[in-house]
């Protein structure tokens, strides 16, 4: 069993996979994309998750780029829903269309 860090509580809690994750290869460029999905009852609490990802994977503005093995590698996250709200706080990281994510990467 994994655990998780549950951020509101400041304690460890039961892992459960919600996301998706996407290898993407072309040429010698790979993407790693992750997707979270977010349910209406669930749209909250994403900052901390983002927050993370940016320390890890952003410099200033854009995405890092790490060579591996003579590949280009980045990693990219998107949170996912049909209905964005409207006072979303990092409206980078929204997407309601697969095919807004796929453009955003390539």
């Amino acid at each position: 069993m994994l655990a998780k860090f549950a951020n509101q509580s400041n304690r460890q809690g039961q892992y459960t996979a919600r996301g998706f994750s996407f290898w993407f290869k072309r040429g010698k460029n790979y993407s790693i994309v992750f997707v979270d999905p977010k349910g209406a009852q669930n749209i909250g609490g994403y900052a901390y998750k983002l927050d993370g990802y940016a320390d890890l994977f952003k410099d200033e503005s854009s995405v890092k780029t790490f060579t591996h093995n003579g590949f280009d590698v980045k990693v990219f996250v998107f949170l996912f829903n049909k209905n964005i709200p409207p006072d979303v706080i990092s409206p980078g990281y929204w997407s309601d269309r697969m095919d807004d994510v796929i453009d955003k990467i390539l």
